[in-house]
């Protein structure tokens, strides 16, 4: 029962960190920049899925996908700064709807995007396995 509670009382630590660590990044974005931005969600999945694509796909070490998943983002961050917030700097409705539509935009392309896979599957347990699929 201990353990229950401890395993408990450390995800609830962990799920708040997380949740206070947006809070945060938002506060900052309107404080400094006037301007609401919803895409936070949006730039944490794009972040992972650059993790994903090269840890698991190009076999990357987790630290340099990480890294490159960061520079990613960053990047990602100051186009949409430079894009859409600075000329609507003005208008700060106006940027919240620019950032509602990339947000429609990243979630259509995620929705669409690549199959279930395990990571770092050799080249034969995959033909094994749809040969298993097949009935054979």
């Amino acid at each position: 029962m201990f353990e229950l509670i401890l395993q408990t009382s450390v995800n609830a630590v962990y799920a708040a960190s997380f949740m206070a660590l947006v809070a945060v990044g938002l506060v900052m974005i309107f404080g400094v920049m006037g301007v609401i931005n919803f895409a936070h969600g949006e730039l944490y999945m794009l972040g992972a899925y650059c993790v994903v694509f090269f840890y698991a796909d190009q076999q990357f070490p987790i630290l340099g996908a990480v890294c490159i998943g960061l520079v990613f983002v960053g990047a990602t961050g100051i186009l949409m700064e430079r894009a859409l917030f600075r000329p609507l700097r003005d208008n700060p409705l106006g940027a919240e709807q620019e950032t509602d539509r990339g947000d429609e935009a990243a979630q259509r392309v995620v929705a669409q995007g690549p199959e279930e896979r395990p990571l770092h599957q050799n080249a034969g347990d995959a033909d094994e396995d749809q040969a298993d699929a097949n009935g054979g």
